[in-house]
């Protein structure tokens, strides 16, 4: 065999080597991707079930570890979000449960709605309000760190907003069955850890009556910069606010009054 010959043939051979990795990466890309996309079959808390009566929800939510703290109708004021920011609203969503418990080893309190016929719909979760301290921004940063990794742990990689390398918004394609699951950190109508704003997290499972219809307070931006598919950004040093307030902590016991 000529040097020609040779030189061809091991060409040849590191031709097949590289197209033999190629290969590989691009079939890893592809199963990353479809773990990524992979539908869920339904986003529920706890096991609760959409559709069920209130009286079951409630044994349910006792089942799971909280308490409930009562029943209410009509308007109710909410710590809504509105894009980047997060504003009170009004909003009826019929019958509500309302109880308080713990998720990720925080305190939280939750509501579920049943709208006007009974029927289980939606389920919104609240951390109590930043107490205006740099250890309680710290301990928000961090609950919705650990809150985010636990259901994407369960439902796989969500899309986040991870502008100052922690998770301030996640969320993950509609489930099979239209269901929907959104987490939000923010602060009412300006930067979440002004001394000024009252701050705090979100969680909403929806089953909004059809697929892709809006959930009722929550306004997405998925325009925003800072958008991260996949595995949470490397965290620290996260963002810390400074201490530029004396404002004594207020209590914690709910995630909607005023401090």
């Amino acid at each position: 065999m000529g040097f020609k010959e040779q030189g061809k043939r091991a060409l040849m051979s590191v031709r097949g080597a590289v197209a033999a990795i190629v290969g590989a990466a691009l079939m890893t890309i592809g199963t990353s991707a479809m773990a990524q996309q992979k539908l869920v079959d339904s986003y529920t808390f706890n096991g609760l079930a959409w559709g069920m009566k209130a009286a079951e929800a409630q044994k349910a939510l006792a089942r799971a570890g909280f308490r409930v703290t009562g029943q209410v109708a009509g308007k109710r004021r909410e710590f809504a979000i509105d894009r980047l920011h997060a504003v009170y609203s009004a909003i009826d969503r019929g019958k509500r449960i309302v109880a308080v418990g713990r998720l990720e080893g925080y305190p939280v309190t939750v509501e579920l709605a049943f709208g006007k016929n009974d029927q289980l719909n939606h389920v919104f979760i609240m951390s109590a309000l930043w107490n205006r301290t740099v250890v309680g921004a710290r301990a928000l940063i961090a609950q919705a760190e650990k809150t985010v990794a636990a259901l994407e742990k369960q439902y796989g990689p969500a899309k986040k907003r991870v502008d100052d390398r922690w998770p301030d918004t996640a969320y993950w394609s509609n489930a099979k069955d239209g269901s929907t699951l959104i987490v939000h950190v923010r602060g009412i109508n300006g930067f979440m850890f002004s001394p000024s704003y009252n701050t705090a997290m979100r969680i909403d499972y929806a089953k909004p009556a059809a697929k892709g219809a809006a959930v009722a307070g929550v306004k997405m931006d998925l325009n925003a910069t800072g958008w991260s598919d996949g595995a949470p950004s490397p965290i620290g040093p996260a963002y810390a606010p400074a201490a530029t307030t004396s404002v004594k902590p207020g209590r914690i016991d709910d995630g909607y009054g005023t401090r």
